[in-house]
């Protein structure tokens, strides 16, 4: 692992060719590439080249690097890059017959070729199989908060060995030195899921089962690498509930006014851990300390997880702490300078140092943004905290239950079908949905959709910050935990994020979109066709 990671300082160049387009062409075929790091994904800018369609140089000179790329509405898909890669596209073709990853039309060049090639055939091989299987483990045993951690263990590997079949068949016909790197990546993503379980579950992970996963090393910077690491880092992390008190007592009781009734707060937290008889009321007031101390209490914490992440050791382990870098740009800041000191390689240093750049950039422009915002407008009902531009509203409800708050959604869109999607700042899943969603909302607002964002369960900075950050077009509301619970139970949320469609006759369609990324858009339309039909009829 130390040495596949170390490679020379030579960037990796890819190129984007169009060919055989048409003297008329209307079509937009503009070109985006996002390309996979070992902190998540970050968009690749092309460099100023007449040769050539797009031309990107990769930043980091790291092995087998995932970009993915679209071409307007007719091409998409991901390229596998260490040094080199050339993408042509029949434009002409295309525009009859698009293509989704591998087809008539696509073709690579270069050194990188032949397993871009490879893993693009492998999506689209039984692509509608693998595709029901991956949204199975979202809904059924990822994010599914009915059922306990063993469930979910023996639910995830019954759904991998139909994966693994899958992919053990497109092997089989499509023989290749890189093939490898196939069960490789598979493998990563394995484990992803496999960690993911005691994760989401609030479980703590075994150690036999962190130091099985441990021993893999992957091969590629992927999605499913990148959720690797990240995954084995919150493994690895977990702070349980014992280290939880003790940090309160740590982080909070020197400045607490009152220490003895404090000191009552926490008895009654070790009291309801061990399962013992407690005094619930005085846990629910003893939560105003988190909130008072939260700036203290994350410090104390990041130190605690830190600590854990680098018994990992060696290049993995800072690895580990580079995808383990807190998505939000405010709780990132205090994660990046603790951290810093803490790794070992130059190049992991110097990658942690740019994203330190780039948030106290996000910082300044998101203040920016919200310093312009236009409050001044208030609705019956609404009390609107800003306007960002021309396209963000950010609402504070004053509904005290869930059915006035749709009533009031209604009537700003009369007529229209709604989908409000619940979400939080705090969601990992939800906002890899906001970011990875784009290009199938577009859709859904050309059939006429239009996108309603309800935050549950944040702070209200945190919110207006994550969404002046993200750039969420649309209308969005904030519910305080009071409202939020009332949500919950009104729409029987079963986890985060959560889509309900809410049709114009008053129906809601709460399992039409279980992943946005993954919303089938064909099997709305026909319901809307339906829906139109009836009232012709």
């Amino acid at each position: 692992m130390d040495e596949y990671y170390f490679r020379s300082n030579r960037r990796a160049q890819v190129d984007v060719v169009l060919e055989n387009v048409p003297s008329d062409l209307s079509s937009d075929l503009s070109i985006s590439a996002t390309l996979v790091t070992l902190n998540g994904q970050q968009p690749l800018i092309a460099s100023l080249d007449s040769e050539v369609a797009a031309r990107y140089f990769l930043p980091e000179s790291l092995p087998n690097q995932q970009i993915w790329i679209s071409v307007g509405e007719i091409y998409y898909g991901q390229l596998i890059v260490s040094d080199g890669l050339q993408i042509r596209l029949d434009v002409s073709r295309l525009l009859k017959d698009p293509v989704n990853f591998w087809g008539e039309g696509i073709r690579f060049l270069g050194p990188d070729a032949e397993v871009s090639e490879l893993f693009n055939r492998r999506v689209a091989f039984r692509s509608k199989d693998r595709l029901e299987i991956d949204r199975l483990i979202q809904s059924d045993v990822l994010f599914n908060n009915r059922i306990d951690i063993d469930v979910r263990l023996k639910t995830l590997d019954e759904m991998w060995k139909k994966l693994r079949e899958i992919d053990a068949g497109f092997l089989r016909e499509n023989p290749s030195e890189f093939n490898v790197l196939i069960k490789n990546d598979s493998q990563s993503h394995y484990y992803s899921d496999l960690l993911s379980c005691y994760v989401v579950s609030r479980s703590l992970t075994p150690e036999h089962v962190i130091e099985r996963v441990r021993q893999h090393k992957p091969r590629l910077v992927s999605n499913d690498s990148y959720g690797f690491y990240r995954y084995l880092g919150m493994a690895v992390s977990k702070i349980s509930e014992e280290e939880h008190i003790d940090l309160l007592v740590r982080a909070i009781r020197p400045s607490v006014e009152d220490q003895g009734e404090f000191d009552l707060y926490v008895a009654a937290r070790r009291q309801a851990m061990r399962g013992e008889k407690h005094d619930a009321k005085i846990i629910r007031e003893g939560r105003r300390y988190l909130r008072d101390a939260n700036t203290v209490l994350r410090r104390f914490t990041n130190e605690v997880r830190i600590k854990k992440l680098s018994s990992i050791g060696g290049r993995k382990g800072d690895i580990v702490l580079v995808a383990n870098v807190p998505d939000d740009a405010w709780n990132s800041k205090q994660y990046l300078d603790a951290v810093t000191p803490a790794i070992s390689s130059t190049w992991c240093r110097a990658f942690l140092n740019a994203r330190k750049l780039a948030n106290a950039t996000v910082r300044e422009r998101i203040n920016r943004r919200l310093q312009e915002g236009n409050s001044s407008e208030r609705p019956a009902n609404d009390q609107i905290v800003a306007k960002i531009g021309d396209t963000i509203e950010l609402v504070r409800s004053t509904h005290g239950r869930a059915e006035e708050l749709i009533q009031t959604i209604r009537r700003r869109f009369p007529g229209s079908v709604l989908v409000i999607d619940v979400w939080g700042p705090w969601c990992s899943p939800c906002i890899s949905d906001i970011k990875n969603g784009i290009s199938k909302k577009k859709e859904l607002e050309a059939l006429g959709l239009k996108f309603v964002y309800v935050c549950v369960e944040s702070s209200l900075e945190a919110w207006k910050r994550k969404v002046a950050e993200l750039e969420i077009d649309g209308l969005h509301y904030y519910l305080d935990k009071q409202q939020s619970a009332k949500l919950a139970e009104f729409f029987n949320v079963r986890g985060y994020p959560s889509y309900f469609v809410l049709m114009p006759d008053g129906r809601c369609e709460p399992d039409l979109i279980d992943r946005l990324p993954h919303a089938d858009v064909s099997k709305i339309k026909s319901l809307l066709e339906n829906q139109i039909s009836k009232q012709g009829g």
